[in-house]
Parts: C-alpha cells; structure tokens; sequence
C-alpha cells in the first residue's frame, strides 16, 4: 500500500526532511560526521530493495566498528531523498538496555531523530505509543541478537504493536531494517522470510582492522583466570593467578610509554578480588572502576587524557557491544574467563571493541582465540555454514547443525509461509 498524503501535510513532511539534512551538514561541516564509501554503498543497496514493496524485512551484517551507525544516518538521509516519508515516521530502536548506546546514537544523529531513538527500557510502552496505527514507517533496529529470543524485549514489542501480522505491515507499508555483527538465531529464522525479505553483508572501508586481523599479526593471546577463588575454601589460588598475570605483566612492561590497561571482571563482589589480585602482582597502581557502583560515568573521558603511568580499568556488565571506545592511550584489554564461552558475547565484547578504523597498533587482546576462528568461518559463509559449532543465545545445536532457539524473526511469529529463496548481496 502506498500512503497517500494531502497538500499540507506534503509540505510539513518537506520542512522537516530539509531539517534534516540541514542539521546533517551542520554535523559534517563540524566534521563530527562524515560518510564513507562503505556506507553510502551499503544504504542506498537498502534503498534499491525496499523499492520492492513485498520486502519487509532487511538485515545487514557487518563486522563491529565498521560503521553501522554512519550507514544508519546515511540510509535515513537516503531514503528521505529517495521516498515520501514524515521524519517522525522513522525509528532506531534497539532491544539492548543501555543509557550508553542512547546517548551515543543521540549524539551522532541529526537532532530531529532524538524523539525516536529507543533502547530496551523504552519499548515498551514509549516506543508502542508513539508508533500505533502509524503508517509509512521505517523501523532500524540496531544489535538485534540483544533481547531476541521469544518473549524477550523485542518480540514482545513487536507483538504489541502488531508487527507479527505481515498483513499489517504489508497493508501500512512499515519496513524494518536489522544491524549486526553477531545475527546467531536471527539470521536463521531470517532466511527463511523468503520473497518477504533479503539480507546483505556491509563491507568494511579502507583501513578497517578487523578481529581477523589482529589474531593474523599476533595481537590476541588466549585469556586465563585472573581471579581464581575457589568457592569451596573461599580463598585465592595465589601460585595459579601468579601465573596468569605473569604473562600480562611481561606484555606491559614491552610498552615504551604508559598505557590504559582494561580488565573484565566476573560479576558481584570478585571484581574486588580481581583488583587484589592485580595489586599484590603490581603493586601500588591507578585503579579505575567502570561499573554501575563505581567511579566512571564515561570511560572515554578517562581515556582521552595521555597517561603518566600505567593505569588499569576495571569493569563488569560494561562494553559488551556497541560502545566505540577511544583507544590512542590503550594498551591492553582482558576479557573475563569463562569455562564455558558464548561466542557472540566474545566476538562483541572487548574484542569487538578494539576493531575499526583507528587502530593504534600497540593494542594486545587477551580473549578466546577459538571463538574468532569459528567466527571467520561463519562470515565467510555468509553465516550459512551450519555445521559449525557457533554458541550463542539464540543458537543450539541438533543432528550437529546450528538452528534457532526462537528470535523476533521467527516467521512462524510473523504469519510468513516459510520458502527456501534466499537473496544475498
């Protein structure tokens, strides 16, 4: 269904798409924005496919830090210029709860989208309200693989607002557009929209330094417990996380000036034990706390300013993806060790993090090396190889192929009758 739009309402819609674009050159003349060829690319190949009114449904996966969130300005800026669409029709939402990754799409956007940018908490109720019986509408939906499994965040909103009757987004002409690095569950589910849907892999830019890319030129190191309590005495296997720190200290001491050290620690009260740890091991060191009870709103303004010496950042439930982190100063980032990985969480953590296009070179990562592996061949499979061993929170494993454990893509949720046609660019 094409929406029909009478004089007054037509010239309200060019007044705000001229806002806009205004406010977008403002960013670019102030250099705080600035597209490259990978995202106009990528956007305007968005806008070629929603031209076929049966899509309903575009997912883009692209490797971490290449530039999701420029491709998502440069799509609505393109799709303004390209359809007849009322701003306050466009939408970036997100099922991942975090004031961090709000406050950094609000700031890169142009100002008229900040009253449709929403995270987790918002959903809802904020989001449903606003969007209700709206028609013509464009939905970006960044880092799906947060909240996506049924009756998490996502589907639920998608089921308050009716979006899991193709009829009605067929009827009220309401697109939706996926990001991510990690799709796990979704993109399964996604292929299966067939004619309804198509899916395309965003390549990187000039210059991009990928997690490929550091494993290759010897940058990421397996990680190890830097904890080490043991439950059952309540006490610290000293001679084991000796050990373990021994090999980070020989990597700090290479530096030739000081550097942010980053450290992912387990969840509760053993983050303190890890700084103990740290602390007997180095001995009187700058500690930061970056955590919900600790002393760091935004770790860029600690990072931002040049060291004196070598200062380590501790840090729990933060970074797990999205965050772009300023990395000139940056030395060294351990993620947590687990006994059992998820891989999408590796693959987006710290990790992903330390990917882009401002690599400092001197970056080392402590994480799991075997994640990254398995990784590569995903992507290389356009993440169709199902024999992989990929774990996640939306995959699992049956007769030894990878399938879904249920996302907000699920067709069967969305009333689309499954075929096999699947459109890759």
């Amino acid at each position: 269904i094409i929406i029909d739009y009478d004089e007054a309402k037509l010239d309200s819609i060019e007044q705000n798409k001229n806002l806009f674009i205004s406010q977008l050159n403002q960013k670019k003349i102030k250099n705080e924005l600035k597209f490259y060829d990978n995202q106009e690319n990528c956007s305007k190949l968005i806008i070629e496919k929603l031209c076929d009114k049966k899509i309903l449904n575009i997912m883009v996966y692209a490797l971490t830090q290449s530039g999701k969130t420029g491709t998502m300005i440069s799509l609505i800026s393109n799709y303004l210029n390209n359809n007849i669409i009322p701003v306050e029709n466009i939408y970036v939402i997100t099922g991942l709860s975090s004031r961090e990754w709000l406050n950094q799409t609000k700031n890169r956007m142009p100002k008229i989208m900040e009253e449709r940018i929403y995270h987790g908490n918002q959903l809802k109720k904020k989001f449903i309200d606003d969007i209700k019986n709206k028609k013509n509408v464009l939905i970006i939906i960044d880092e799906i693989q947060i909240a996506a499994k049924e009756g998490q965040l996502l589907n639920e909103s998608f089921k308050l607002a009716n979006f899991n009757n193709k009829s009605t987004l067929l009827q009220n002409d309401i697109k939706i557009v996926e990001f991510t690095a990690t799709p796990d569950g979704n993109i399964i589910d996604h292929t299966n929209w067939g004619i309804h849907s198509y899916k395309i892999n965003m390549k990187s830019g000039d210059n991009y330094i990928s997690c490929f890319d550091l494993l290759k030129q010897g940058r990421v190191k397996q990680y190890k417990n830097l904890c080490c309590f043991d439950k059952n005495t309540g006490e610290v296997d000293t001679e084991l996380v000796n050990k373990n720190l021994e090999e980070l200290k020989k990597d700090i001491d290479k530096y030739d000036s000081p550097r942010y050290h980053i450290i992912r620690s387990p969840t509760g009260d053993l983050i303190n034990t890890v700084i103990d740890n740290f602390r007997n091991k180095f001995g009187n060191i700058k500690v930061h706390k970056y955590y919900s009870e600790g002393d760091i709103d935004n770790i860029n303004d600690i990072l931002k300013i040049k060291p004196n010496n070598h200062e380590f950042i501790f840090l729990k439930e933060k970074l797990r993806c999205s965050k772009t982190i300023y990395k000139k100063y940056l030395g060294i980032a351990y993620e947590r060790y687990t006994k059992y990985q998820d891989d999408a969480v590796i693959i987006q953590s710290l990790l992903g993090r330390l990917t882009g296009y401002d690599d400092n070179k001197k970056i080392i990562i402590y994480t799991n090396i075997e994640s990254i592996n398995k990784y590569e061949k995903l992507w290389n499979s356009n993440f169709e190889d199902k024999t992989i061993n990929w774990k996640s929170k939306t995959t699992k494993r049956k007769d030894k192929l990878l399938i879904s454990r249920g996302t907000f893509n699920n067709p069967l949720l969305i009333g689309i009758q499954l075929t096999h046609n699947i459109n890759t660019s």
